[in-house]
């Protein structure tokens, strides 16, 4: 699987999905996306069926804060490790239950802790903990 430079860090959460996902061999790559100033973001992250078969998933690194309407400005704000390992979650789910039913949402969660647990042990501290 190719892993997009930005999100290298994410090869051992997926790992932790193994055991958990039977088509995660369908996924060939997870690329990086950042929005322009320009352009309104209509999603998170992307799960796509290519048409040679597999899977790519789409994580965004940012997203658009609208600072003021008149006159228009707009600031691209980095999501946090777990903001993005919240997305990659709820697209890898997507691998094994396309559809939002509630074994969608069981096998999101499950991966999500697994995620969470993986990132407290790394010692990780968001950036809500640091501005205490």
């Amino acid at each position: 699987m190719k892993l997009s430079k930005h999100f290298s860090w994410l090869a051992p959460y997926i790992n932790l999905a193994i055991p958990h996902i039977k088509n995660l061999y369908l996924l060939k790559r997870i690329s990086a996306r950042s929005p322009r100033k320009n352009q309104v973001q209509r999603c998170n992250a992307m799960t796509t069926w290519t048409s040679e078969g597999d899977y790519k998933i789409t994580l965004y690194r940012s997203y658009q804060d609208i600072e003021s309407l008149k006159p228009l400005r707009i600031s691209i704000t980095n999501y946090s490790k777990i903001d993005i390992l919240e997305y990659l979650a709820h697209e890898l789910a997507h691998l094994q239950h396309w559809e939002h039913t509630t074994d969608h949402k069981k096998l999101e969660n499950k991966l999500h802790s697994l995620f969470m647990n993986r990132l407290k042990r790394e010692g990780y501290v968001s950036e809500e903990e640091s501005e205490d």
